[in-house]
């Protein structure tokens, strides 16, 4: 009669056992949210930027000082917004990343649209104009 009893039991807990088991499995087959690597360079020189400030949605980071950068990842497409002090924001759109490769994005450098220009001995009867508007 011991045996009949101990059978159940025995089923029962090794049932229990298994659903126990794939639950684990279950949770370790969820996928875990994933980082957008990345780097910052400049478009001209192709130097690495540290710096630079990184936005995804209300995600802020900032590239260390090899121009790198890792954001958790939302909903693709991706719109980083990129600010460097005293220049506006630039957004770039960033399609899919796969899981393992690294997003490059291209900062323009800081340009200087005014300079000032000192007109030394200028000739009245020169053809060409003393100043040339930039």
């Amino acid at each position: 009669m011991r045996n009949l009893l101990d059978r159940p039991l025995a089923l029962a807990l090794a049932a229990g056992m298994l659903v126990a088991g794939t639950g684990d499995a279950w949770a370790s087959s969820m996928p875990e949210p994933q980082n957008i690597r990345g780097e910052i360079r400049d478009s001209v020189s192709g130097a690495l930027l540290a710096g630079v400030e990184i936005r995804l949605e209300e995600q802020i980071v900032v590239s260390d000082a090899s121009g790198q950068f890792s954001l958790r990842k939302g909903t693709p497409p991706y719109r980083l917004a990129l600010s460097r002090p005293g220049q506006p924001a630039v957004i770039r759109d960033v399609s899919e990343v796969e899981s393992l490769s690294t997003v490059v994005l291209l900062l323009d450098p800081k340009v200087r649209r005014a300079e000032n220009v000192d007109v030394v001995d200028a000739r009245t009867d020169d053809p060409a104009p003393a100043s040339i508007p930039l």
